[in-house]
């Protein structure tokens, strides 16, 4: 009987041994003792990122084109040749524009000719009047434009109406009595006698016609 109580007492001793290992660990694994002891058994844990190439698809970039330099610009001087001579000759020509004197400046113009006059001693004559002009009663002033020739006579080619009197008759009076009277004093340039142009006006009126 003693036997049998001791090993009853003994087994319930093993039971609770075993049930105090376990709330031991219980208690471990509650306190992080248990996180402590696997790290002492296992030893410290060391981690590597592996990075992972991506292979690129994309073609490779083309080759750089070939560039050969152009070859260098050639060009064909002519050959000079200086000679002495000519280069001393355009040097003489040159000095000897310089020395030509520069050309004289032209003449003063000429004063124009004077205007003929008439001679105080030999006054222009009055022409003869129409006798049919004074029985009409006509009457006016011409005025007369002709050249006076070096000698003082009126060339008669010369001689045009300027300025009518209205009669005809009158004016072929005035033009008869120019080409056979009339003289003037000439008109002179540079002191001498030159032909110049003149007009001249003659009045016909009937009053002195008839007095």
């Amino acid at each position: 009987m003693n036997n049998t109580q001791s090993v009853i007492s003994g087994r319930a001793l093993g039971f609770v041994f075993v049930i105090l290992i376990h709330a031991g660990l219980f208690y471990a694994l509650m306190t992080g003792l248990s996180k402590t002891m696997v790290e002492l058994l296992t030893g410290p844990m060391e981690t590597e990122i592996i990075e992972e190439s991506v292979k690129d698809d994309a073609p490779p970039p083309p080759p750089p084109p070939d560039f050969k330099p152009p070859p260098p610009a050639f060009v064909d001087m002519p050959m000079v040749s200086f000679d002495s001579a000519p280069a001393s000759a355009a040097i003489q020509n040159v000095t000897n524009e310089v020395k030509k004197a520069p050309p004289p400046p032209p003449p003063p113009p000429s004063a124009p000719p004077t205007e003929p006059r008439q001679d105080p001693r030999r006054p222009i004559t009055q022409p003869e009047y129409p006798a049919t002009s004074v029985r009409l009663g006509e009457e006016g002033a011409v005025i007369l434009k002709f050249m006076v020739m070096p000698n003082g006579r009126v060339d008669g080619e010369t001689i045009s109406v300027i300025e009518s009197s209205g009669s005809e008759r009158l004016d072929k009076a005035a033009i008869a009595e120019a080409r056979k009277a009339w003289k003037f004093i000439p008109g002179t340039k540079d002191g001498k006698p030159v032909a110049v142009w003149h007009q001249f006006r003659v009045v016909f009126e009937l009053k002195k016609a008839r007095g």
